[in-house]
């Protein structure tokens, strides 16, 4: 129970369902799941995780023993098993306990005689393919823009939809890139419906003022990320209640031994940077100094053992 699933990709990206889903109504499945009279389904598999965790005897299930009534959140990954022949197959692994079982709702050991017609079993089917996963269709989702989206476009749409699910808390999001030439990263405020800088001395914007400020190589990706996860992606990674664009860059030492090596050492609290080398300026010629840091409480040390015929050197994180 403390770990997230993935979302299941059936929903909507609203959260909502669908009413056309492999030949069923996932909205009516829905309503046929939770109505006592048309189903049992409610009073073992009960919301929002899919099970009451009783465990049914022997007798009642039909097994060789007891057995806890299972959740139903990532049903929709186990539906893909067909032992027919000449059948192909996407998963080895079927719905039931045993990893048998290929067909909704008819692997249930119940009798499930309430549903009485196709429709009703291709509804409850649609709905538990749907099933939420308690991660929200919208974490994850990105869009990734170098300049603002025209209006009425599918790019404006999206940012309005990761917008308004952040409201419905059902995510958080952040927008992280190259903005002015720097790596910056900010936090969605859903109250104020502004993005927070990570910084404390920079102000608050609009979504359109952020995106007004890119310029030319600017580039900014939104992100959906879970919810109350949004300060760590967009604004504290560490968690030490400085913004990250607020946090001291390292200064290394840098030594060169008379035996040719040269010695980087910085101060052992900032451990998540590492070296790179070029052999000039340009941006395209830095690339990672690949000598295994030697890190404790105090510094952090790597060694470029052959600096041939001179190297430039420099830290960065990616954050």
């Amino acid at each position: 129970m403390t770990l997230r699933h993935h979302p299941n990709p059936n929903r909507n990206p609203d959260r909502t369902l669908p009413v056309s889903f492999r030949g069923g109504n996932a909205a009516s499945g829905r309503d046929l799941f939770n109505n006592h009279l048309a189903s049992h389904c409610i009073t073992c598999h009960a919301l929002p995780s899919g099970t009451d965790n009783n465990i049914d005897l022997v007798a009642e299930v039909g097994g060789a023993q007891p057995m806890k009534n299972p959740p139903l959140r990532t049903i929709y990954r186990r539906a893909f098993l067909n032992p027919k022949a000449g059948a192909e197959s996407l998963t080895g692994f079927g719905l039931g306990s045993d990893g048998s079982g290929f067909e909704l709702p008819i692997v249930h050991p119940y009798n499930l005689s309430e549903l009485s017609t196709p429709a009703e079993f291709a509804d409850v089917t649609a709905f538990l393919l749907c099933f939420d996963t308690g991660t929200a269709p919208s974490v994850g989702r990105s869009l990734t823009l170098k300049t603002a989206p025209s209006a009425g476009s599918a790019e404006e749409a999206e940012l309005a939809l990761l917008e308004a699910r952040a409201a419905a808390a059902d995510n958080d999001l952040v927008a992280r890139g190259r903005v002015g030439g720097m790596n910056r990263g900010f936090l969605w405020d859903k109250t104020a419906q502004r993005f927070l800088p990570d910084t404390a001395a920079g102000s608050s914007m609009t979504r359109g003022a952020l995106l007004a400020g890119l310029s030319a190589g600017d580039h900014l990706t939104f992100l959906a990320v879970p919810p109350r996860s949004g300060p760590l992606f967009g604004r504290d990674r560490d968690a030490d209640g400085t913004p990250d664009a607020d946090e001291p860059r390292p200064a290394p030492d840098i030594v060169a031994t008379p035996a040719g090596a040269v010695t980087l050492t910085w101060p052992g609290g900032q451990a998540d940077w590492f070296a790179e080398w070029a052999a000039d300026l340009t941006d395209a010629s830095w690339r990672p100094l690949n000598t295994p840091a030697v890190a404790t409480a105090s510094q952090v040390e790597i060694i470029d053992p052959a600096p041939v015929p001179r190297r430039f050197y420099r830290l960065r994180r990616t954050w």
